[in-house]
């Protein structure tokens, strides 16, 4: 038997409040109450244990490192969003069934800090490449036309690392390296 919570009420109110400061321009803002409806899960997931909350908790810190990387937050981001996969992982494996939606936003959250935010790869914690690749191994076995854009854009982005990793680099006259 589930029992409401007062953490219940405060969490789902820093939600809402999060989505109010990201509609009216205030990432900072938002990212700080998303903050907030993270740790209150976390505290509802340690004493209940159960995997909705797990869920709930990889939903909160990927909008968490959403609003972070609105904010110019790459590297918070990148935390954030290797986090939500983490509680992905641990989501799978306890239910045995992928979180296929929350689990595309992140992966695509992740990447677009690399392809879109230019956050380099050695700062991401986890491998893009092997992530990319099992996502794209799992919509083939199991193929949908509703994912047709994602399975696209991994590809995309697959080629794109491939590309990149056979692209020396080179050093710039502040001695940067460049591709």
């Amino acid at each position: 038997r589930l029992r409401y919570t007062n953490y219940d009420d405060r969490a789902l109110l820093a939600g809402l409040r999060a989505e109010v400061l990201r509609r009216q321009g205030q990432p900072a803002a938002a990212a700080d109450a998303m903050a907030l409806r993270r740790d209150l899960i976390a505290v509802r997931f340690h004493d209940r244990d159960r995997a909705e909350d797990l869920a709930d908790l990889a939903d909160a810190e990927q909008r968490l490192g959403v609003l972070l990387a609105l904010s110019g937050d790459l590297t918070g981001a990148a935390r954030n969003l290797e986090g939500a996969l983490a509680h992905i992982d641990a989501w799978e494996a306890r239910t045995a069934s992928p979180a296929q939606p929350l689990g595309l936003a992140t992966l695509r959250a992740y990447a677009a800090l690399h392809f879109h935010g230019r956050l380099p790869l050695t700062a991401l914690h986890l491998d893009l490449r092997e992530r990319l690749d099992a996502v794209l191994q799992h919509l083939a076995r199991h193929p949908s036309p509703r994912l047709s854009g994602e399975r696209a854009l991994f590809t995309t982005w697959l080629a794109r690392l491939e590309l990149e990793a056979a692209t020396p680099r080179r050093a710039t006259p502040s001695g940067q390296e460049r591709r």
